[in-house]
């Protein structure tokens, strides 16, 4: 990429949209969903279950978790049934703990590798809330 083209680029979209991709979380209140995107990559939709979906990447590393995010759905149900809170910051770990002991089918091993992998918080006061690591 010549130079000139990057400069335009930087001026059509601002010095933001260069950062670099950082794992994040966020609460999409229209599709009552909490999705975490663990790395910038490609990645297939693979349904686990009505509650859980994996976002697998769909040209992983050898030696990495093919896993690159998971989505939560039925937020709202799952929180009044967990007595998690509706509004604030929620750990997506502090999430998936409580959802692995009510729902015990759910503790395998692609969960357990994101929960050992992230540390993101999920704000659920805010909708279509967004929160990095």
């Amino acid at each position: 990429m010549k130079n000139q083209d990057a400069k335009k680029i930087v001026e059509a979209l601002g010095v933001e949209a260069l950062r670099p991709f950082e794992p994040v979380a966020y609460y999409d209140k229209h599709m009552d969903c909490i999705r975490v995107e663990l790395r910038d990559c490609s990645f297939t939709e693979e349904r686990h279950n009505e509650h859980i979906t994996f976002l697998e990447d769909n040209y992983p590393a050898t030696s990495r978790n093919a896993v690159a995010g998971i989505m939560i759905k039925g937020v709202k149900h799952i929180f009044t049934e967990l007595a998690l809170p509706l509004g604030g910051i929620v750990y997506v770990t502090t999430i998936l703990d409580k959802m692995v002991k009510q729902y015990p089918e759910l503790a395998e091993e692609r969960i357990c590798k994101i929960v050992n992998e992230i540390d993101l918080t999920v704000d659920m006061s805010e909708s279509d809330s967004l929160v990095t690591v």
